[in-house]
């Protein structure tokens, strides 16, 4: 649901620039929490660090670089139909290069072939840091404290949204905040009666997420400000209960469709493109049937790696995971 969520903020009109943050920062606080606990319970002994993060790597650049190359050639030979977006573009110097092909500080080149993955930077930069300060609980309570009042002064001082959402230093507190989340209801099980909530409610918290922004801009407040930090408690709250529920696991269809979602992160430009072509360009960019049309694409990309690419990269990941445990 969250990729689904920034895929609507790129590609449909009425959802345009308005349900895709506070995606990003749940994605940020799910991705704290969840490198926390595996360097805490999977990658230990001597050389934990290392396999946790040859497995980051095997998750975030097989897929990446692939698409990164298909959308390379498809904006050189035919722009007019895969320059679906100001940042999509050949790479002009060799700085823009490197900043494509390794994701560092992608969030400050002029051209990101795959828009979306200036936050792959961010998730990468993070990786590191959790490898070297997650196991200690002390060191994780004092980086969210830290990222806690360091937004404060930026709301204080007026600092523009993009400040606030791009920097590595304004996702700061959401992958803390997840990290504690680990420390405090996984691990120690202080659950505060998290655990008793029923599942409806759950279920109803979670669409508020989605549409909070929205609804905060339709009552005249501040979207980029009650509706980004209000969605993003919202989301914080709403993965306290599923940690305290013991629910993150489900069935086959669950894990199949949490294994869409990053797939459907990176394609779903190069979807549109591909419809672009298919159509000769006759669908209004951002139009109901486009976004249909490029959904449906999206997917159909994003099932087919899943089937015929995903299952090698999983199994190098998995032995690295086996002999962790096994040492």
């Amino acid at each position: 649901m969250l990729a689904m969520m920034v895929l609507l903020n790129h590609l449909w009109l009425p959802t345009a620039n308005t349900i895709g943050a506070h995606a990003v920062t749940g994605f940020y606080i799910v991705s704290g929490f969840l490198m926390t606990k595996v360097i805490n319970e999977v990658y230990l002994g001597d050389k934990g660090r290392f396999r946790y993060l040859i497995n980051r790597v095997l998750r975030i650049y097989p897929l990446y670089l692939l698409i990164l190359m298909a959308t390379v050639i498809c904006v050189f030979i035919l722009p007019e139909y895969f320059q679906v977006y100001s940042l999509i573009r050949f790479p002009l110097d060799g700085s823009e290069w490197f900043s494509n092909l390794t994701l560092f500080r992608l969030t400050d080149s002029a051209t990101i072939l795959i828009p979306p993955a200036w936050s792959l930077y961010v998730e990468v930069v993070f990786y590191m840091i959790i490898a070297f300060i997650g196991r200690s609980q002390l060191v994780i309570f004092l980086w969210f404290i830290i990222s806690v009042f360091y937004t404060v002064w930026m709301v204080e001082n007026n600092y523009s949204f993009g400040d606030r959402y791009y920097p590595l230093t304004a996702a700061s507190l959401f992958f803390s905040a997840g990290a504690v989340i680990y420390f405090i209801i996984d691990k120690n099980r202080c659950t505060i009666y998290l655990d008793k909530i029923p599942k409806k409610v759950i279920f109803i918290i979670f669409a508020l997420f989605i549409v909070f922004p929205l609804l905060v801009g339709s009552w005249g407040g501040g979207r980029h400000w009650l509706g980004y930090y209000g969605a993003s408690a919202i989301f914080l709250f709403l993965f306290s209960v599923l940690v305290a529920k013991k629910q993150l696991k489900g069935s086959r269809y669950d894990d199949y469709m949490g294994d869409l979602a990053y797939p459907i992160f990176l394609t779903h430009f190069l979807a549109e493109g591909l419809v672009n072509l298919i159509t000769l360009n006759k669908f209004v960019i951002n139009g109901h049937i486009h976004f249909l049309l490029s959904t449906f694409v999206c997917l159909l990309i994003s099932i087919g790696y899943l089937k015929w690419m995903e299952p090698f990269i999983e199994r190098l990941r998995s032995r690295m995971r086996f002999r962790e445990v096994q040492s």
